[in-house]
């Protein structure tokens, strides 16, 4: 807001104060006649006498005095309410530009700290650099912002910044990836149930080739990680490995990382063409699996498939699963391109839930829940498997329609 503004809402601040201060002081002493100018008879008004006052002999108040304070109160506090109100400025750190889900949560988190939600959002994308983030968070620490929100490139190396937020009573919100340090150094983490993401893969995986494959001939797989020691890649593979040991024939034949770009999902694809592409048996990929850890990588995958001719999808050839249930994803899914795909139920919602902490704790209230899960969901294109019996209950596995991806924004 510029000073001319500001100078003007203080203006009509001032002047409303005064017009219910002289209204209230009329109602108060039972007379709206001020005495200001002249008389029928031309001469000045004298002064307001010591009854029309309200003061007694020696200026002391009278039995109007308490009513009059509690006016005066209520019109500067009417005052004060007209006057602009502080924004609560807000720093994000974000890990990067690379995937859709960072884009879709980059723009909710725009969209929901605004100027005319009372917020001043300072923002960095850290482009997948963790010490460009730690810089980020250290210098809105510097800036004494009111709030930080952190969505971490990787879960360590954060101990010694987020103690400097502590301390400078600086409450930090985690949304999506987790960092290794005390609990105590940030307020709650908001994101999803990437571990729990891992396990449906390896469930429907066994579901859908259980009924694709005959005989127990060992199943090759491989795999596109993200960025190495960042929350989806350490937890998905966890979640996934976990099943993965229940089925002797499967063999994780190869991992590469392609850092949760599109660009780095291809550059890996490449390398596995190279080390499996048979060109002697019609350019047979002797890989049956390919697992990437987000849906970017799988595009980079698919283009490089493509352009070398292999098959794969619901048509036949290599199967494909992903993750993080974006729009474009799951449009990917309703084609046969990707066979499943595994992420939130909702529209990357982390940005309003962080916002609704904020106002709890601008309120004066606490923040309940440590830890918040996004709720899981499956996407897929096949007719079965209908449900996964999962670790945390029945999960059911949704077809992607066109209705469904109408009413998706991200």
């Amino acid at each position: 807001m510029d000073e001319k503004r500001k100078m003007r809402l203080l203006c009509l601040a001032a002047c409303l104060a005064l017009v219910i201060a002289c209204i209230a002081w009329g109602a108060g002493t039972g007379k709206l006649d001020l005495k200001i100018g002249s008389n029928k008879n031309g001469s000045v008004n004298e002064p307001l006498n010591k009854e029309e006052t309200g003061f007694g002999a020696g200026g002391q108040k009278g039995e109007n005095g308490k009513e009059k304070d509690d006016l005066e109160d209520a019109v500067a506090r009417k005052a004060q309410e007209l006057l602009p109100k502080k924004p609560v400025t807000v720093g994000f750190a974000q890990a990067g530009h690379g995937s859709d889900w960072l884009l879709a949560q980059t723009k909710r988190c725009k969209e929901a700290f605004r100027d005319e939600n009372g917020y001043r959002l300072y923002f960095i994308d850290a482009d997948n650099d963790h010490k460009a983030q730690v810089d980020a968070v250290r210098g809105f620490i510097k800036d004494k912002v009111d709030y930080i929100l952190l969505n971490p490139v990787v879960e360590s190396g954060w101990t010694a910044a987020l103690k400097e937020a502590y301390h400078a009573k600086i409450p930090v919100f985690l949304l999506g990836g987790r960092v290794d340090c005390d609990g105590k150094y940030y307020e709650a983490w908001f994101g999803p149930d990437y571990e729990l993401e891992g396990e449906c893969a390896g469930i429907w995986l066994k579901s859908h080739l259980g009924r694709k494959r005959q005989g127990d001939a060992p199943l090759r797989i491989a795999v596109i990680f993200g960025t190495m020691g960042s929350s989806p890649q350490l937890l998905r593979m966890q979640g996934f490995l976990d099943y993965f040991g229940q089925n002797e024939s499967w063999r994780l034949i190869s991992g590469e990382s392609g850092g949760f770009t599109e660009r780095g999902g291809r550059l890996a694809m490449e390398k596995y063409l190279d080390a499996y592409l048979n060109l002697d048996s019609d350019k047979n990929l002797e890989l049956d699996v390919l697992i990437c850890q987000n849906e970017s990588m799988a595009y980079g995958a698919m283009a490089a498939l493509d352009e070398a001719g292999v098959a794969y999808g619901k048509e036949g050839g290599m199967t494909i699963l992903s993750f993080d249930g974006t729009k474009d994803g799951l449009d990917a899914v309703e084609q046969g391109k990707i066979q499943a795909d595994f992420g939130c139920a909702s529209d990357f919602d982390l940005a309003v839930l962080a916002r609704e902490a904020i106002e709890e704790l601008e309120s004066g209230g606490m923040i309940l829940k440590k830890e918040n899960y996004m709720e899981t969901a499956c996407f897929t294109c096949e007719e079965e498997p209908k449900y996964l019996f999962t670790s945390a209950g029945l999960k059911r596995m949704e077809i992607v329609t066109a209705e469904l991806l109408k009413n998706r924004e991200y």
